[in-house]
């Protein structure tokens, strides 16, 4: 890293580089997670749940490299990261999709959890 400064590589690079290496070392699972997935929902089209595990496992690259930007350490980092992803899901099931407003069923499905509603 320090190299890649000397070099004047700027961070904004840097930090691209290291989410789209993730995204594509990522995608062959994301999309072997879609089409298996087919299986079990037999109703929903194949491109749709394929759609669903890229979106879903885009937004948990960017929620672990966003949280990591807020911490030094990366102890720390790690678990603010892993405490607000699980409390995602205590708020997911703490909504009542029939009888709570359009707002708040809004609010929960921005956290990477909220896919699931």
């Amino acid at each position: 890293m320090e190299l890649l400064k000397i070099m004047s590589v700027t961070q904004f690079r840097l930090e691209f580089t290291w989410i789209l290496s993730f995204l594509l070392f990522g995608f062959p699972s994301y999309f072997i997670a879609g089409i298996v997935s087919t299986g079990f929902w037999e109703i929903a089209d194949a491109g749709t749940l394929m759609f669903f595990w890229t979106i879903m496992c885009i937004m948990n690259i960017l929620f672990c490299t966003s949280i990591a930007a807020f911490f030094s350490k990366a102890t720390r980092a790690v678990f603010m990261a892993v405490l607000f992803y699980f409390v995602g899901y205590i708020i997911v099931f703490a909504v009542d999709l029939e009888e709570d407003d359009i707002g708040m069923i809004g609010m929960v499905c921005l956290h990477v959890s909220g896919l699931f509603l």
